[in-house]
């Protein structure tokens, strides 16, 4: 039995047989690697995500703010990459 495989772009541009085949298999390859970087990041958020208790409240204040931070450029950059993988659809 042979298939012939289509694939249709939002842009109307149909793809067929093996070209269908390597963009679907780009596409997935893009995708495992998106959440590959989703896990990574969620890791170091869940690893970072903790009060610091220094010696002081302006310092606990502090440390705890980098700590925030830090978090927030790992989450922006994630969204962008996500943006990105998303935009070439």
């Amino acid at each position: 039995m042979k298939f012939n495989y289509e694939w249709h772009l939002l842009n109307g541009e149909v793809l067929e047989g093996e070209v269908a085949i390597q963009y679907l298999s780009n596409k997935l390859d893009q995708y495992k690697v998106l959440m590959k970087n989703i896990d990574d990041t969620l890791s170091i958020v869940s690893d970072s995500n903790h009060i610091v208790k220094a010696n002081t409240l302006p310092n606990t204040i502090m440390e705890t703010s980098e700590i925030l931070s830090i978090i927030q450029i790992e989450l922006e950059m994630l969204l962008a990459d996500i943006k990105s993988v998303l935009e070439n659809d």
